[in-house]
């Protein structure tokens, strides 16, 4: 199966890490698209695990889709350079030009990373260790920011960034409700809505988004409309659907080096890989795909990274409708 380059570390126990081949390589069977009065509608057939013809039916809204094109970009994009340079320039800009300053500042680009460089000139009386550190604590505060607006954030460890799973997540389960309408339509029993949710994204085809146009990432409609993701993609859209179906679970990211799949607190059922956060036992969930991977079930190479290092965890937030949807930050 390919395996996605995506992954960082930190902490989460794991309590079982019990393999077994999957029960059938994930099989997408038809995918069909079409733009009607605002909306997309997608049609898409595939193989469940058991070997059944599944068919889902759904409409996006048109302005969602098209916002999740064009949301995310990576730190290292032209758009997030111009955006930090502009941002460090005017914090700085505000604080040392009253003191008699002046400030230089530039950004380098570099495959997967951006630093910024500045100088700040000062009257000999008023470079002092004070002013210093404000200088330093407002260029760290505009980078963040800036990495924000682009929906990208540091990992645990405050070293790599990557994209902010925490403010994708919620923010896109309002626009893939309509696909969350469309697997409960199918069936009413939790287990069987996760098992089906799990299956379709699994059949999506893997690919690793662009990194020159879509900075390796995309958003969750994004995903949907390009008919196919890599692991970190195709979990933040899975737990959007299921955040909305299961409103009453809690979902986590967990990420491995290289790696990204998902865990719900469901109860275990039987001898299922589970991992415990904050004293909270959560099932493991394979989206990656193609291999059919069932609940509680991951691949032989997920547990290898999960059994010999540690992974950075993120309990997914259910923010308010209205905080969900916001505008995003202005870049």
């Amino acid at each position: 199966m390919p395996f996605c380059l995506r992954g960082l570390s930190a902490s989460a126990a794991l309590l079982a890490m019990l393999l077994a081949p999957p029960l059938a390589a994930a099989k997408q069977i038809g995918f069909a698209r079409q733009v009607d009065k605002g909306t997309v509608e997608y049609s898409y057939s595939f193989n469940d695990a058991e070997g059944r013809l599944q068919r889902l039916t759904f409409r996006l809204p048109e302005a969602a889709v098209t916002r999740g094109h064009r949301e995310y970009r990576p730190i290292d994009s032209p758009e997030v350079a111009t955006s930090l340079k502009r941002r460090v320039e005017q914090s700085l800009d505000e604080f040392v030009r009253p003191l008699g300053g002046t400030i230089t500042v530039n950004v380098e680009r570099k495959k997967g990373s951006l630093s910024v460089h500045y100088e700040v000139k000062l009257p000999p009386n008023r470079a002092t260790a004070s002013v210093e550190a404000e200088v330093e604590r407002r260029a760290e505060t505009a980078t963040s920011e800036t990495y924000a607006a682009f929906y990208n954030v540091r990992d645990a460890s405050g070293v790599e960034v990557r994209p902010d799973f925490a403010r994708i997540v919620p923010r896109a389960m309002a626009d893939l409700k309509p696909i969350a309408d469309a697997i409960a339509a199918q069936t009413t029993d939790e287990r069987q809505r996760i098992a089906l949710a799990l299956a379709f994204v699994q059949s999506i085809p893997y690919a690793v988004p662009d990194r020159r146009t879509q900075g390796g990432f995309v958003m969750p409609a994004a995903f949907f409309d390009l008919n196919r993701g890599d692991c970190d993609v195709k979990s933040a859209a899975l737990a959007a659907i299921l955040m909305t179906l299961l409103p009453n679970r809690s979902i986590v990211m967990v990420l491995p080096p290289e790696h990204a799949l998902l865990a719900i607190d469901i109860p275990s059922a039987g001898d299922e890989a589970k991992i415990v956060v904050n004293g909270r036992s959560y099932v493991l969930l394979e989206p990656t795909g193609p291999a059919l991977w069932p609940i509680g079930r991951v691949a032989e190479e997920t547990g290898r990274k999960m059994t010999g290092t540690t992974s950075e965890t993120v309990v997914l937030p259910r923010l308010p409708a209205d905080e969900a949807q916001a505008a995003p930050r202005k870049k």
